[in-house]
């Protein structure tokens, strides 16, 4: 409070200058850096996928989840990502209910449940029969193709996988253990 309006204005403007003048400095020329080749979307098939990410977006007209996946290691195309995105709030009811539908049947294929954290899903695996979506205009009036997962599956069709282990089954508590041994 002892600080005058202009002590604290010249202070302000201080810390501005230094933010303006911390910069990142490289030490190598970028026109020596190759140019990366054009991307193309991975051909369809099957594909052992570990999901790296998820993230919630408020949209215009509702809310959808984008998953981040990575092909699993010694496939090919190893490393490569998809991204796919779940509406699961919409104005349209219709668009809503195939993005609920699908993300049920990643959560089913990766969790073996349902779930209402998505942040679960990060770091399993899922077997995921991938297409082309049909080709688009961008905003720079690109035409693009891109990925989509159309089915998911458990890997090798039995229980879902963690990142480099199997998911075990829960020990049996000791309610669940009493209950073994009620008829019903």
């Amino acid at each position: 409070r002892n600080q005058t309006r202009a002590s604290r204005r010249s202070e302000r403007i201080n810390i501005k200058q230094k933010r303006k003048h911390n910069m990142t400095i490289i030490d190598f020329d970028l026109s020596e850096v190759a140019a990366v080749q054009d991307w193309q979307p991975l051909p369809s098939g099957k594909y052992l996928l570990q999901i790296q990410s998820e993230v919630m977006r408020e949209l215009p007209k509702g809310r959808e989840i984008q998953v981040s996946f990575q092909v699993a290691e010694g496939q090919k195309h190893e490393r490569r990502y998809i991204s796919q995105r779940y509406l699961i709030e919409h104005v349209n009811p219709t668009a809503r209910n195939i993005g609920c539908a699908r993300l049920e049947a990643l959560c089913l294929a990766t969790l073996g449940r349902s779930t209402r954290n998505f942040g679960e899903l990060v770091g399993k695996f899922v077997n995921a029969t991938i297409g082309i979506d049909k080709p688009y205009v961008n905003k720079n009036g690109d035409t693009v193709t891109k990925n989509i997962i159309t089915r998911c599956e458990a890997p090798s069709g039995g229980a879902p996988l963690v990142a480099g282990t199997v998911q075990k089954p829960a020990a049996k508590t000791q309610h669940d253990l009493d209950m073994d041994d009620v008829n019903f």
